[in-house]
């Protein structure tokens, strides 16, 4: 109707378009982050197949993004079945997987292959997201997972609120799982993730076990002091 769009009216609808889906971003990770430390972020758990519930729509709703920067999300391995049976809350791994794949695309090299994997480690399943691209250095990776710290990327103008890999951290760790990131400065940058196995009450009796083991570990440790207290002070 309105006719063919001009290079320059094509490149600022692009630039709109990018900007618009940062602060769709920004808003998204701040109203997680109000969530988080007002208390209300409550795990409702249920039977999960990440890859088919979580990933692949998410991938589909990435399409445009993707295209943006020639880029694609593949299975790393994808002759391996990664369908898995997996007690967590849709909704908040869903933002797990959005920020790891935002940033992929956004940090990740233009024109290439975002890879992600499901690995079954046992007791627990582990998730990881791959990226060609700038990487980051070796002595910031430990601060990644901070609130707030945005570490920049070398040969981009690309900046994030230092909110997205704060909150992916605490919904993992909500769930009783691990996170931690690897580099090599110049070539890539991968995220992994684990979750636990088993249902809910299964995973509430690990925890209370491990505190358990803690407690009776602590109270050892303070009877063998207070005994060898006793024996100097006593003689």
């Amino acid at each position: 109707v309105l006719g063919e769009l001009t290079k320059e009216q094509r490149d600022a609808v692009a630039i709109i378009s990018k900007v618009s889906r940062n602060l769709i971003d920004m808003i998204k990770n701040y109203l997680d982050l109000a969530r988080i430390e007002n208390g209300r972020l409550p795990l409702n758990r249920s039977r999960l197949d990440v890859e088919s519930e979580v990933v692949q729509p998410l991938v589909r709703e990435m399409a445009e993004q993707l295209a943006a920067r020639n880029m694609k999300i593949q299975p790393a391995r994808p002759e391996v079945d990664r369908t898995l049976d997996l007690w967590a809350d849709p909704e908040l791994l869903r933002i797990v997987f959005t920020n790891l794949f935002s940033n992929a695309i956004r940090y990740g090299e233009p024109g290439t292959t975002i890879l992600y994997d499901i690995v079954d480690r046992g007791d627990e399943y582990e998730f990881s997201v791959f990226n060609r691209g700038p990487g980051v250095q070796e002595d910031k990776l430990p601060y990644l997972f901070t609130k707030f710290v945005d570490i920049p990327k070398e040969n981009t103008k690309e900046r994030g609120t230092g909110l997205g890999l704060y909150n992916t951290r605490c919904i993992v760790e909500s769930h009783g799982g691990r996170i931690w990131a690897e580099s090599k400065y110049g070539e890539y940058f991968k995220v992994t993730f684990t979750l636990p196995k088993g249902q809910p009450e299964e995973m509430h009796d690990r925890v209370r076990l491990a505190e358990d083991v803690q407690v009776e570990t602590i109270g050892r440790d303070v009877t063998s002091k207070l005994a060898k207290y006793r024996e100097i002070h006593e003689n």
